[in-house]
């Protein structure tokens, strides 16, 4: 099975490439960030919160072992490409890898801030940002927990600056078309 990894700072353009992969080739989809919305609405705090005290207190691979929980309840067996949206170091990289596929690829998305603050501000999920203070002190924390790393083993990187969709697919197309997913 090849399981494509987006990455990412917020607004970069992660779920909507996600959604891409979805809705034009049928690949199931899977987020950590949703594991960690989901913890944090029962729990009544920050999803970041949330997620510096899972990964302080249980480790870097935490998420990604939760995640790998629910793709293993899930998945068919038939199923030949995987999508995992939000990875945000190597080492979630790396327990994706020992325990579900060899066969990773590391897409690694890239905006400017003004678009990326534009787009956290548009859309209506509860954690996100409506501050440009709010998304550095968010920049930081996903830079600290590897997502600057993480850049150095991306695969592909898209630079979504985009105006429009078409041509965010046509860069997609070409990812899949050169590391042969489809």
């Amino acid at each position: 099975m090849k399981i494509i990894l987006i990455s990412g700072l917020p607004g970069s353009g992660k779920s909507t490439i996600a959604n891409i992969l979805k809705n034009d080739y049928g690949f199931p989809v899977y987020s950590l960030g949703d594991i960690i919305r989901e913890n944090a609405l029962k729990e009544g705090i920050s999803p970041s919160t949330l997620a510096t005290i899972y990964r302080l207190s249980y480790g870097r691979r935490s998420i990604a072992r939760k995640l790998i929980e629910r793709i293993k309840n899930t998945l068919s067996k038939d199923t030949k490409v995987i999508v995992i949206e939000g990875v945000r170091s190597i080492d979630e990289v790396f327990e994706i890898q020992e325990k579900l596929s060899k066969e990773i690829y590391i897409l690694y998305i890239i905006a400017n801030w003004r678009k990326r603050f534009e787009r956290l501000f548009s859309r209506s999920r509860f954690d996100d940002t409506k501050s440009i203070n709010y998304l550095r002190l968010r920049d930081f924390r996903e830079i600290y927990y590897g997502l600057g790393e993480l850049i150095s083993y991306a695969d592909y990187i898209i630079i979504n600056d985009f105006d429009n969709i078409e041509d965010l697919k046509r860069e997609i197309d070409r990812f899949l078309k050169i590391f042969n997913i489809i």
